[in-house]
């Protein structure tokens, strides 16, 4: 089994555990949360992706930050009325390099608002010298997008962020037939129209981030309790190891 093939098995069965995992008890006091909408294409063959965000941002937050790899093509406010593109120039921290989108600028930073990136990215890492480990999980790439298969994390930046607001997710994702993607949150939709699978995961409760998965996965789904289906993704159909981690 090559290093890519065991990278996302292991990123499936770790991304099982973060759908399974309980919500976070949240206190008064908490920070207001970004809304995203997201809308992603992916083409395996081209190692590109396309994604339309609309979000809806909180008031008091002053800039967002994209990941430093896309190419943003618009920017849309409400009313279909066109954002300044200028809103957005390159920045960096003690944590890398991103884009900044100037919220002040689009006339969001005080009451917030609602706002829409469409965007897209080249994504192509190498994963031939990847060390699989339970401390290193996919940790030396950050994206990568193959027939071998996909991989976005929260630190490739491929949803607009901010250092100290949490956000909801709502991501509906195209892939290619055969494909089965798996994030945080439920599973809402999942149909192949075609040759095209599009499958949504809602995932409500705000999170600091998204990690996006999606390979050739053998798919099988159970109850865990009243109103909760658990889901298993693995490349190869094991059905003792399935049962393992059911």
């Amino acid at each position: 089994m090559n290093q890519a093939v065991r990278c996302g098995r292991a990123g499936a069965v770790l991304m099982l555990l973060t759908i399974l995992a309980p919500a976070a008890a949240w206190t008064q006091g908490a920070p207001p949360y970004l809304s995203h909408q997201a809308e992603v294409v992916f083409d395996v063959e081209a190692h590109t992706v396309e994604i339309a965000d609309r979000m809806m941002v909180p008031a008091g937050v002053d800039h967002l930050r994209l990941g430093p790899d896309f190419e943003v093509l618009d920017i849309t406010m409400p009313g279909g009325r066109a954002g300044d593109l200028a809103a957005l120039t390159p920045a960096e921290d003690e944590d890398g390099p991103f884009q900044r989108l100037d919220l002040a600028l689009l006339g969001l930073a005080e009451a917030g608002g609602e706002v829409i990136l469409r965007y897209g990215g080249f994504f192509h890492q190498p994963v031939d010298s990847v060390v699989f480990s339970r401390e290193k999980v996919g940790g030396e790439i950050t994206a990568t997008i193959s027939e071998e298969g996909i991989y976005l994390s929260g630190q490739a930046g491929w949803l607009a962020w901010h250092p100290e607001t949490l956000a909801t997710h709502d991501v509906r994702v195209e892939t290619p037939a055969g494909f089965e993607t798996v994030t945080q949150g439920r599973r809402t939709e999942h149909a192949v129209e075609a040759g095209r699978l599009l499958t949504r995961w809602v995932a409500p409760h705000p999170s600091d981030g998204l990690n996006l998965i999606a390979n050739r996965f053998f798919v099988h789904t159970e109850p865990a309790a009243e109103g909760v289906t658990a889901y298993t993704f693995f490349l190869e159909d094991d059905a003792r190891l399935r049962a393992t981690y059911m």
